[in-house]
């Protein structure tokens, strides 16, 4: 059975880190961006129709359903572990769980396919690192055999860690478009770089234009 996919979004920190680099309103544009991309990705791959975006912002909820996404509202922004909890307590008919955050804007259906894919193949959890190896970018489980959250400190060890008490079998998987995501400045000019074909890469060219 396809898994729900949750999709977090941080409604009051938004992009915080690019504030020198970016204005309220860009960074606003930007988040909007990535999660429609993230969306579109989901749709490719067969999933909108079980996608959730959760978030305390009225306005993002009001963008992912006019993308096609169902939504769950939160009454603040109390973080990501906050955020899955609350989806995963919204569908208790549901036991597994597809958690992609909303601002990777290289990711592809070919992803989510294969962390499908590696779960079909045997493995209890699958795993997506960031870049750094300090976050979270995927995370597939079943309610009845998942991790404890850790996002926001050192969430992939902690994650893969608490895997391996448990044994599970676990898959981690490293895909290009799934690993990068945009926190700082640097991450901003790895977005644009030339051949970005993207929108959130052609978004952000437009407005950030020493790192053009």
């Amino acid at each position: 059975m396809k898994p729900v996919v949750l999709v977090p979004f941080k409604a009051h920190s938004a992009k915080s880190r690019l504030s020198k680099v970016l204005g309220n309103r860009q960074r606003a544009s930007l988040a909007s961006e990535m999660l429609l991309h993230v969306l579109s990705a989901v749709r490719s791959a067969g999933l909108l129709g079980r996608c959730y975006v959760v978030s305390s912002r009225p306005s993002v909820l009001r963008l992912a359903a006019m993308a096609g996404a169902s939504t769950i509202r939160e009454a603040d922004d109390a973080g990501v572990n906050s955020a899955v909890e609350r989806g995963m307590a919204s569908l208790a008919e549901a036991n597994e769980f597809l958690v992609v955050p909303s601002d990777l804007p290289l990711l592809s259906a070919h992803d989510l396919e294969a962390a499908l894919a590696l779960r079909s193949g045997g493995m209890d959890i699958v795993i997506s690192p960031s870049r750094t190896f300090n976050g979270t970018n995927l995370l597939l489980f079943s309610r009845s055999r998942g991790v404890r959250l850790s996002y926001d400190r050192d969430s992939f060890k902690n994650h893969l860690g608490e895997a391996g008490n448990m044994k599970l079998r676990t898959g981690v998987y490293c895909g290009p478009g799934v690993v990068f995501d945009v926190d700082s400045p640097s991450d901003l000019k790895e977005l644009v770089r030339p051949g970005r074909r993207r929108r959130p890469s052609e978004m952000a060219r437009k407005r950030v234009k020493w790192a053009s």
